[in-house]
């Protein structure tokens, strides 16, 4: 009869043999997995590029502080030189030279502690580079869990991102910070440090 022909599904199943069940069952739940991993597999491809371009401007921030170079020759410079003046045991000098001495021991006590700052900095440009790195490689071949076993869902690598956006946020305000304190570093050292050996040549001309 007509009536029949629109039965529910479900009674259509039920009156099936119990292999057939079970083969009608096998077939709908391998089609669910295969249906859901389509439907929620990730497309990275946006991460992955962002990764790379944070990856880049930490990469060029380490090349900008090693331009640089170091103190360390002027720190030494400055310290003979001081250790020559207070050696000689001058007399008499003005309130001009006294006040250039003690300009040029802060000057040498800046050097000194910027390139602790450098040295540190550099460390967490390699550290930051290197996160940045594996980020993007296991996003790249789709790897489901990070080296300690927690699990890289969408979750995860939202997170994950924001941190490492958030730690080169951090790091370029350090570097911008660090390169003007340098800079002005520079222009100090390029006015005083002829100014302490041209005293350092009249105080031992005059001690000899």
């Amino acid at each position: 009869m007509e009536g029949d022909l629109y039965l529910p599904a479900v009674l259509n199943f039920a009156y099936m043999k119990r292999s057939e069940r079970g083969l009608v069952l096998f077939v709908i739940g391998a089609i669910a997995i295969i249906l859901g991993s389509c439907h929620f597999k990730k497309d990275y491809t946006a991460e992955i590029k962002e990764l790379d371009s944070l990856s880049t401007v930490v990469d060029e921030y380490h090349e900008r502080l090693s331009a640089q170079g170091n103190w360390t020759g002027s720190v030494d410079t400055i310290r003979d030189l001081l250790h020559t003046i207070q050696a000689l045991q001058p007399e008499g000098l003005s309130l001009e030279q006294v006040a250039l001495l003690n300009d040029m021991g802060r000057i040498r006590l800046e050097m000194e502690s910027i390139e602790e700052v450098k040295t540190q900095l550099a460390l967490k440009l390699d550290s930051s580079s290197s996160q940045l790195k594996k980020l993007q490689q296991a996003l790249k071949e789709g790897a489901t869990h990070d080296s300690d076993d927690n699990k890289m869902d969408e979750l995860y690598v939202m997170k994950a991102l924001q941190k490492e956006r958030d730690v080169v946020q951090q790091l370029s305000s350090r570097f911008v910070e660090l390169d003007e304190a340098n800079s002005e570093l520079l222009r100090k050292h390029a006015q005083l440090t002829p100014q302490l050996q041209l005293l350092v040549d009249s105080i031992a001309e005059k001690h000899y």
